[in-house]
């Protein structure tokens, strides 16, 4: 089962993405996998958790103009 976590950001300070991948490091990947979509783009330039993601499986996407998922 895929599971798709639509978030702002994958950014490492971000509580909300610290518990999911918390979650995502103790699940059974065999069973279930995580997958995350976000839409906000750091302009620091802050660590994300992508990399992490990708070696446990999951996939992350990027909707990189927010304002025209609205109109979907």
């Amino acid at each position: 089962m895929r599971i798709l976590h639509i978030n702002s950001t994958i950014v490492l300070n971000s509580g909300v993405m610290s518990v999911l991948m918390n979650y995502y490091r103790h699940i059974d990947r065999n069973k279930v996998q995580f997958d995350f979509l976000y839409f906000n783009v750091s302009k620091f330039n802050y660590k994300t958790y992508q990399e992490e993601i990708e070696t446990l499986g999951g996939k992350v996407y990027l909707i990189e103009n927010f304002t025209k998922i609205r109109r979907f």
